[in-house]
């Protein structure tokens, strides 16, 4: 009698809380492989996003230096409001130094909680737009953001910690190096409800002008 193979075409999913059999090496390890990219799950199910400043870029006025003030605006700000029932956890930073001459100190992250912020949204300089869906053509979240608009109803910030961002104290010009720069939270970095994160800087510099762009995942408390 022969015996009929099963032929599985394309990959296999299996319901969200479901066990499998675990593969093992040959002495006893667990054998791993990542099946997709690092944030490719939390795209997929429509939980991340991202806020921006706009494209061409912000430039840096003197409320934006670290600590921003109670109801000041920001470079640009995440603001996750009081009962969303979600943490927001940030993995990204991208800031790209445009033009101008920078102050040459490190840039900051600040941070206030327990705000009832009543400020208009406004994402990459729309009055009223909510943070881009990862999942394209994905619903909005509930963390707002926020580009050099005033934060009616917030308190001072406090400084968070130093980013490992920064710009020379030099004239920026096309031929730059390395004026992109990218930072990497790895979890470290959960906004509650009630919180908001603030991109700052150390000084306005001169007429320095930077995008800069936050990325985050929105996940049940």
């Amino acid at each position: 009698m022969g015996v009929t193979a099963e032929l599985q075409v394309g990959p296999r999913y299996m319901a969200d809380g479901s066990d499998s059999e675990v593969r093992q090496g040959r002495t006893g390890e667990m054998v791993v492989t990542m099946a997709h990219a690092a944030l490719a799950e939390a795209a997929q199910r429509g939980k991340l996003f991202h806020g921006s400043t706009v494209a061409t870029g912000t430039t840096i006025v003197s409320g934006n230096v670290s600590p921003v003030g109670a109801g000041a605006a920001s470079i640009l700000s995440i603001y996750n409001p009081v009962g969303s029932g979600v943490l927001a956890v940030v993995h990204r930073l991208i800031v790209n130094n445009i033009s101008g001459t920078p102050n040459g100190t490190a840039m900051t992250l600040d941070a206030a909680y327990n705000q009832v912020i009543t400020a208009t949204p406004n994402n990459a300089g729309v009055s009223g737009a909510y943070p881009t869906n990862a999942f394209a053509g994905g619903n909005s979240g509930s963390v707002i953001c926020y580009t050099q608009t005033a934060l009616t109803g917030s308190s001072a910030h406090t400084f968070f910690r130093i980013l490992g961002i920064n710009a020379l104290a030099s004239a920026i010009s096309a031929t730059t190096p390395d004026q992109v720069k990218l930072e990497i939270f790895d979890g470290e970095l959960v906004l509650p409800p009630g919180g908001i994160l603030t991109l700052g800087a150390g000084g306005t510099g001169t007429s320095h002008v930077i995008a800069a762009s936050f990325t985050w995942e929105e996940v049940s408390q």
